[in-house]
């Protein structure tokens, strides 16, 4: 049995590489391809949590797999937006909610907030090290 130390040397000696392998998985792979295809239709924050493939990308893109159920909270997160210091998640501890809010902000990008290249990369980028992390 390996120890916990030879993992995380393994997968930091190339992490790049881990990267890759982790996102060429099938079932990464499939999600990630769904998330490209469908993100650009996504104009609010209600039409991503009502599609629920994308929503749950998104929240574990973000590391909030555990809040999937909370999807009142989310909503509230992503409309509220970052610049208003009384919105909701400029008054929650943790980061991972100012991280989603600062990437989706429908509150000033509107209906163009998801056709943003960064945006698509972010995400992507943070569900594969999600995934890694899983792993």
């Amino acid at each position: 049995m390996l120890t916990a130390t030879v993992y995380f040397n393994a997968i930091t000696k190339d992490y790049s590489k881990t990267l890759a392998t982790i996102a060429a998985e099938p079932a990464v792979a499939r999600e990630t391809k769904y998330f490209e295809a469908n993100i650009g239709k996504v104009k609010t924050a209600d039409d991503l949590i009502k599609n629920s493939k994308l929503y749950t990308y998104v929240v574990k893109a973000f590391g909030l797999s555990d809040m999937m159920n909370a999807k009142a909270l989310i909503r509230k997160v992503l409309e509220g937006g970052i610049s208003d210091p009384k919105s909701l998640v400029n008054t929650l501890n943790d980061p991972r909610y100012k991280a989603l809010a600062a990437t989706f902000n429908f509150a000033s990008d509107g209906v163009n907030t998801t056709s943003s290249a960064a945006l698509q990369q972010t995400t992507v980028s943070n569900y594969v090290e999600q995934s890694l992390e899983a792993n």
